[in-house]
């Protein structure tokens, strides 16, 4: 008893169905991937900081800053409340850390303040 071969339409005709559903899924899975997720914005635990104000900086005055962490990733810190402005908008004020050391104080360490 013999199979029947099969002709090479047919293998041609199979071949080009699987092509087709590999291109098709392939397909629906990019246009799944480019569906933008929601953030998650968070703050950080109040921190004490010192702020240096005056003229010459002799004057120094206690804040309170911390961390706003946006998908768990350190991004800015800040100060003060955060004020809602709509439902998904909030406004709050940015802090910064700047290194007032310089280049030719390499041995000694950083000094970072806050403005």
């Amino acid at each position: 008893m013999t199979l029947p071969r099969a002709s090479t339409r047919d293998y041609v005709g199979v071949m080009r169905a699987k092509a087709c559903f590999v291109l098709v899924t392939l397909a629906l899975c990019t246009a799944t991937w480019a569906v933008p997720k929601p953030h998650v914005i968070t703050f950080g635990k109040w921190t004490p900081a010192k702020w240096y104000v005056g003229s010459a900086g002799d004057k120094v005055l206690e804040m309170k800053i911390r961390a706003l962490f946006v998908d768990t990733r350190l991004k800015e810190y800040t100060t003060g409340v955060a004020h809602e402005v709509k439902e998904r908008l909030f406004v709050v004020r940015r802090v910064f850390r700047i290194n007032d050391s310089l280049p030719q104080d390499a041995g000694t360490a950083q000094r970072w303040e806050w403005q």
